[in-house]
């Protein structure tokens, strides 16, 4: 079931890009990105509601979103301007270095080690953006 659930959230990547793109031209970075991410927040906020409702978010949780807001909000603005500034064949690609970058920071971070056959595999994912 994750296969399918991730090969469909790389095609919903790749329609948000498209559109964050075409967006970028008309009504500017900022205003695009925050657009994007109030439309993204409601209609989660409604598959939420539809799902059964809010859980209850306990301190940590409130923590961890709080550290890692301003990431976000920086990663989501570098690439709606690298979106504008660049063709999307190009921008989109990069994205693939996102694996590497998640397996560093979890061994990093979180002592999550990857086994030799994932780290392979990530190898493999990043050495194909180029």
């Amino acid at each position: 079931m994750w296969i399918a659930l991730s090969l469909l959230s790389a095609v919903g990547a790749a329609a948000t890009s498209l559109a964050l793109k075409q967006a970028v031209g008309h009504g500017g970075v900022v205003l695009s990105t925050a657009t994007f991410r109030l439309a993204a927040g409601a209609l989660l906020a409604g598959v939420v509601v539809l799902a059964g409702g809010w859980p209850t978010l306990g301190a940590e949780y409130w923590r961890t979103a709080a550290i890692m807001l301003v990431p976000e909000v920086a990663g989501t603005l570098c690439l709606s301007l690298a979106l504008r500034a660049g063709d999307l064949s190009l921008v989109q690609p990069l994205l693939g270095l996102l694996p590497l970058l998640v397996m560093a920071a979890g061994a990093a971070l979180l002592g999550e080690i990857p086994s030799p056959r994932a780290g392979i595999g990530v190898a493999l994912v990043t050495a194909g953006v180029y």
